[in-house]
């Protein structure tokens, strides 16, 4: 290997000398694929092992200095001579940081779309906490991954989605955010189609180890700047099947490109506490490389619910966007106060009380009561809502019976888990055989938030919520059971 790294060497020098305005970027490029092409082409690699010395501007080829290393080309190509073969390289072009952020920016629509159907503008509170260790995260020379853990509807996709947009703002920073199903699209040859192109039309590959290299060699043609930094922010890991190729891939990039690339990770706690030994002990990262917050000594962060002035804020928002009642965050109930300082919790209140002649829209313990009393109330109202929309009204009745058992009984009886995911979802497979009712529900479920549907069609509870309390609808029948499914830490609240 050290010969062989000495070879690679010797033929840069002799390119530097015929073509001495290659910039550095092309020259680590060049040398990416010429030591590629000693391990790929075994006719280039005999010839470089026939490399014996080294003359003035020529290589004596097997102690015949007449059969010397030739180097000839123009802009675009390298050609290398060796004992009369000729062997031609592209010489790279150049990759602009701001084609870097452009083209991150580009790939990265499809995914903030859809982290943005979680997301209100007018509604977001910011997270202070959470974005100062961000910031430090980002000011820091010695951590590269931050992982950001949270329980279902605290908040994990809307702050990451708005922090995405922060970044993009900021002409120093390139941001490429991801989904899950961005890991499980079909594999094809990374070297067919430049990146650059593959990533502005949307099109990646799984990764695997070869398309971590492939990356890895790419970055080595960007022009940046020491401020320069690239931020990869992975949402809802835990909904992937591709976590092996993840951290190859997130650990070949970090080999090739060092501190400046950060990697921003959300999931649920109870998925992070289970991987984290692997990410550690098998993919070979080392935990020194993630964020520890300064009041733990957890690797990752926690998102928790509204701080008390966050919550203020939030209601004030929710308020005004839904005309509740009371006009006044100081006005709710206590135990109310407790309950809305999770935002899907708020939410959910919110669009219940949304048009209730009932409610009156005032915010009570009666309308934000317990998860099985909020999540069964919020579903009604939407089953309703749609039957409305239906002109019959023996129809409408029919719907409403199809609706809850759809919710009740096909969506949970027919759910499968994820390998090795904490994702439960209904395959498209399976969806397909549904009736055109059935399916009209589940379509009407989605738009209103209950329900999620990814990019290659299986449907999901959307909040790990409702999962827990529509499939566990049965267990608590038959064990006469109404306890609260909120099973959140207490420390989550404080």
């Amino acid at each position: 290997m050290e010969n062989d790294n000495k070879l690679v060497e010797t033929i840069i020098e002799l390119i530097i000398k015929q073509f001495p305005d290659l910039i550095d970027v092309q020259k680590n490029a060049l040398r990416d694929e010429i030591a590629d092409k000693m391990t790929s082409n075994q006719s280039f690699a005999d010839s470089m092992q026939s490399v014996q010395a080294i003359g003035d501007g020529s290589v004596a080829m097997g102690g015949d200095v007449s059969n010397s290393v030739i180097i000839t080309g123009d802009n675009n190509t390298v050609a290398i001579n060796i004992h009369g073969v000729q062997f031609p390289f592209d010489i790279p072009r150049p990759i602009s940081w701001e084609e870097v952020r452009q083209t991150c920016r580009k790939t990265s629509i499809i995914h903030l779309e859809k982290m943005a159907s979680k997301y209100v503008e007018s509604l977001y509170v910011e997270r202070k906490s959470a974005f100062g260790h961000v910031t430090r995260f980002f000011n820091s020379n010695e951590y590269r991954y931050l992982v950001i853990s949270g329980h279902s509807g605290n908040g994990k996709t809307g702050f990451l989605y708005n922090l995405a947009e922060t970044l993009q703002q900021d002409e120093q920073v390139a941001v490429l955010t991801m989904s899950c199903e961005f890991f499980q699209k079909p594999v094809r040859n990374p070297g067919s189609t430049p990146l650059l192109e593959m990533l502005a039309e949307g099109r990646i590959p799984a990764p695997d180890t070869h398309y971590g290299d492939y990356i890895g060699k790419l970055l080595n043609r960007v022009e940046r700047d020491e401020g320069n930094k690239l931020v990869i922010i992975a949402d809802a890991i835990n909904e992937t099947k591709s976590i092996d190729s993840i951290f190859q891939l997130l650990h070949a990039l970090h080999c090739k490109g060092g501190d400046w690339i950060k990697v921003i990770i959300s999931c649920r706690p109870h998925f992070w506490v289970q991987l984290s030994s692997n990410v550690f002990n098998t993919y070979g990262i080392s935990p020194d490389y993630f964020y520890r917050p300064e009041e733990g000594n957890n690797k990752f962060l926690v998102m928790p619910g509204f701080t008390p002035e966050e919550m203020k804020l939030a209601y004030h928002k929710y308020q005004q966007y839904y005309h509740l009642k009371p006009e006044y965050y100081k006005d709710l109930d206590n135990d109310v106060k407790s309950r809305l300082r999770e935002p899907l919790l708020l939410w959910l209140a919110s669009e219940i009380c949304r048009n209730d002649a009932n409610s009156a829209k005032i915010v009570s313990k009666e309308v934000v009561g317990s998860d099985t009393r909020i999540i069964p109330a919020y579903s009604e109202k939407v089953i309703s809502a749609f039957c409305q929309s239906h002109k019959s009204e023996h129809k409408g009745k029919t719907m409403a019976q199809v609706a809850r058992c759809v919710l009740e009984d096909d969506i949970p009886n027919k759910m499968v888990e994820g390998e090795r995911t904490c994702r439960n979802f209904v395959s498209e497979q399976a969806m397909s055989k549904f009736s055109d009712r059935q399916k009209d529900c589940v379509t009407e479920f989605v738009s209103r938030g209950i329900l999620e549907q990814s990019e290659v069609g299986d449907i999901s509870f959307r909040y790990e919520r409702f999962y827990d309390y529509y499939f566990g609808i049965k267990l608590r029948e038959l064990a006469r059971d109404t306890t609260d499914l909120n099973c959140e830490p207490e420390e989550y609240y404080h």
